[in-house]
């Protein structure tokens, strides 16, 4: 059986990346009328040890967006445990999978959370992101490639 491994990270900061509320986002909910997207990006700063995860949920209608956030959490691993996953000569870094889903439930939790908080008191305050599965989204180790720039 294979050894799940998992990095060990510890949250640095939560960022707001991006947020827009239109005009025309109650309307359209009370009506069920919205499309609801969303994406996430995983990214590292191998000369600080560092990983980030991007989330960016969006509700659309007819192709307009009337709400997007897209939050940031900010990662640091110990160098040497940051170092057994990085593979310089194949420019690679791995994010084991466990920790990759660690890193998604925390960037979902603040756009929960920063959603909440700026509508809080307003009409929109009951529009929610919907649960997320974290392994009905990332079913393995991520690999991330980089460059040479990168690398320093």
């Amino acid at each position: 059986m294979a050894k799940r491994r998992k990095l060990e990270v510890s949250l640095l900061k939560l960022t707001t990346e991006q947020f827009f509320i239109s005009e025309h986002l109650l309307p359209a909910y009370k009506n069920s009328e919205i499309a609801m997207n969303n994406s996430i990006q995983l990214g590292i700063d191998i000369s600080l040890s560092m990983l980030a995860c991007l989330f960016r949920f969006e509700a659309t209608k007819d192709d307009k967006e009337l709400l997007v956030i897209e939050t940031g959490a900010h990662f640091k691993a110990e160098k040497k445990d940051f170092g057994k996953l990085l593979n310089k000569k194949g420019k690679t870094f791995t994010i084991p999978l466990e920790t990759a889903k660690i890193m998604l439930v925390v960037a979902i939790g603040a756009a929960r959370g920063i959603l909440h908080a700026k509508t809080e008191g307003t009409e929109i305050n009951g529009i929610t992101i919907p649960l997320i599965d974290p392994d009905s989204v990332l079913e393995e180790d991520v690999i991330i490639h980089f460059t040479e720039e990168e690398e320093e």
